[in-house]
C-alpha cells in the first residue's frame, strides 16, 4: 500500500489530527482569505447543509466543478450565508513542488503534491467540521438506510464495510441516510440525514460495479482508488427525511464467512454505538439517555457479512418483518472485561468469585462477607440506564462505560445510601431463594468490584450515623 493511499484512507476515517487547528492565526487567515478572494475561481458550488455545518466551495478546474457539484448535490441546502466555511482546493500549477493546497476560510488544511490526497481531504475536512459544528447531536460512527419511517443504524469501526453494507441496502430500494456520521436529536430521538456522497473504496468495486462512476478524465487524477457516489445515481428518490431507528445492527466484513446474525440485548446494542459515537464524552449523560431511548425501541444484533446479497437479505427482513430481539441479561457476563478503546467494563455475578474484596469491604473475620454494619451508596457522577434487567454506567469522572448483568444490577439498584449491606443482603437472599452465605459472597465481590472501579462510596455505618 502506497503512503498516498495510506493517508487518503486515513483522512477518509476521521484519523488524521487536523494540525490546521493547532496553528491558527486570525492576521494570517485573513492575509490568506485576502489572497485567496484574488484568484481565479471557476463558479461558485453551494451553500451546502450537513447537519450542523453549512459551507461552500470553489476549484480553479471546471472538469472538477461540475464533478463536485454533482457529487455534493444531495447536500443542497436553502440559500444562506457561509463566509468563513468556504473550502477553496487551489492548484499551484505544475511548477509548484506541492501543487494543491485545501483552505477553509483563511485556514490552510493542507499542502500537498498529490490531487488525490487534496480531494480526500476536502472530504474528510466536510466530516470533521460536521461532528465539530453539530454539539446538539449524539453522533455514531455509522452508516444508515431507512425503509418508510424505519431506520437501521449500523455502528462500526472503519473497514467493517458499513459503506458497502447500505451501498447496497440503497440497490435494493432502501433509502439512504449517511455512510459517515448517524446525527441523533436528543429531543426528538429521530435521525438527522447526513447525504454526503458514499466512499467506496477499491475493495467493493466488484459487488458495487453497477455503481461505477462515469467522469471527466480530466477529473481522474483527484479520485485515485476511490469512489465518491451520491446516492441520487443509485436511484433519483434514495434520499431519506428524519426518522427513526428500529433496528441497531453492528456489521463485521469477513471474507470468505458464513453471513449471520447474532441478536444481543439492548444493553449490549447501546455499547455498540456508544463505542463508535464521536462525541459520547462530550455529552455524557445525554448521550447516554438518548441511546439508551433509541435501544428501548429497537432490536439490536451483530452481523457477520461473508456475502453482500445475503446480508442485505437480512437486514431488509428486520426491517420488514421485525423480530423481537431477546432482551434476556447474560447472567455470565464475564467481570471487568475490557470491551473497547472507550473503557466498556463488565460486571457479572458468575465472575465475581474471581477478585478478593479489598480491606473496605471485607469483614476482618471473613473475607467473603461485607461488613453488615456498613451502608454503600452510588457515587455522585456515575449516571446509569437500566434495560431489560441490564444496567449501563457512565462514568463521567473517567470517561468509562460499564455493563452490569442481572445479579450485579440489582445489588446497584439498591445502593442508595441508607440501607445497611447485612440487611441487603438478608433481603436479596429471601427475594432470590439463594442461602444466605452465597448471597453475601456475591454481595462483598460485587461491592469489591464497583468500589474498585470506583463506582460506589461507602458512608458511615448506619449505627454511627444515628449516634
Amino acid at each position: 500500500m502506497t503512503a498516498a493511499v495510506r493517508n487518503r484512507r486515513a483522512a477518509n476515517a476521521g484519523e488524521v489530527d487536523d494540525p490546521a487547528e493547532r496553528r491558527r492565526r486570525p492576521e494570517r487567515e485573513a492575509r490568506a482569505q485576502a489572497r485567496l478572494d484574488g484568484m481565479a475561481w471557476c463558479r461558485p458550488l453551494g451553500p451546502y447543509r450537513a447537519v450542523g455545518f453549512s459551507f461552500g466551495v470553489r476549484v480553479m478546474d471546471p472538469a472538477l466543478a461540475d464533478y463536485l457539484a454533482g457529487v455534493l448535490a444531495p447536500l443542497g441546502g436553502p440559500p444562506g450565508r457561509t463566509e468563513g466555511s468556504v473550502y477553496s482546493l487551489v492548484d499551484h500549477g505544475d511548477t509548484s513542488r506541492s501543487r494543491y493546497s485545501l483552505y477553509l476560510g483563511g485556514l490552510r488544511v493542507i499542502r500537498t503534491p498529490l490531487a488525490t490526497l487534496a480531494l480526500s481531504y476536502l472530504f474528510w475536512h466536510i466530516n470533521r467540521s460536521v461532528i465539530r459544528e453539530s454539539p446538539g447531536h449524539v453522533l455514531l460512527h455509522a452508516s444508515a438506510a431507512a425503509c418508510d419511517d424505519r431506520a437501521v443504524v449500523m455502528p462500526a469501526a472503519q473497514e467493517s464495510g458499513k459503506t458497502t453494507l447500505v451501498a447496497g441496502l440503497v440497490q435494493r430500494g432502501l433509502r439512504y441516510l449517511t455512510d459517515e456520521a448517524v446525527a441523533l436529536d436528543p429531543a426528538s430521538r429521530l435521525i438527522e440525514p447526513f447525504p454526503k456522497p458514499l466512499s467506496v473504496d477499491a475493495g467493493s468495486w466488484r459487488v458495487l460495479a453497477a455503481l461505477a462512476p462515469v467522469v471527466d478524465p480530466a477529473v481522474e487524477c483527484y479520485l485515485g482508488g476511490q469512489w465518491h457516489v451520491p446516492a441520487t445515481a443509485i436511484r433519483a428518490d434514495a434520499l431519506a427525511g428524519p426518522c427513526r431507528p428500529a433496528v441497531v445492527i453492528s456489521p463485521t466484513y469477513v471474507p470468505g464467512a458464513e453471513t449471520a446474525l447474532e441478536p444481543v440485548s439492548r444493553a449490549k446494542g447501546l455499547l455498540l454505538m456508544a463505542d463508535n459515537c464521536f462525541n459520547f464524552a462530550m455529552l455524557g449523560s445525554v448521550a447516554l439517555d438518548t441511546l439508551a431511548a433509541v435501544v428501548r425501541s429497537a432490536d439490536c444484533f451483530r452481523l457477520t457479512v461473508g456475502s453482500l446479497d445475503e446480508a442485505c437479505d437480512a437486514v431488509i427482513g428486520l426491517l420488514v418483518r421485525p423480530v423481537a430481539t431477546s432482551t434476556e441479561g447474560s447472567a455470565d457476563a464475564p467481570l471487568l472485561t475490557e470491551l473497547s478503546e472507550l473503557g466498556h467494563s463488565e460486571l457479572g455475578r458468575s465472575e465475581l468469585g474471581r477478585s478478593e474484596p479489598p480491606a473496605a469491604v471485607s469483614g476482618r473475620g471473613d473475607e467473603s462477607e461485607p461488613r453488615g454494619s456498613s451502608v454503600w451508596a452510588r457515587r455522585a457522577g456515575v449516571h446509569s440506564v437500566e434495560l431489560d434487567g441490564e444496567w449501563v454506567l457512565y462514568d463521567e469522572r473517567g470517561a468509562r462505560l460499564h455493563l452490569l448483568n442481572q445479579s450485579a444490577g440489582v445489588i446497584w439498584s439498591c445502593l442508595d445510601g441508607d440501607i445497611p449491606v447485612g440487611q441487603l443482603i438478608d433481603e436479596l437472599a429471601e427475594s432470590f431463594s439463594v442461602d444466605r452465605p452465597e448471597m453475601a459472597a456475591d454481595v462483598g465481590r460485587a461491592l469489591a468490584t464497583m468500589a474498585a472501579q470506583a463506582l460506589v462510596v461507602e458512608r458511615q455505618d448506619r449505627q454511627a450515623r444515628l449516634r
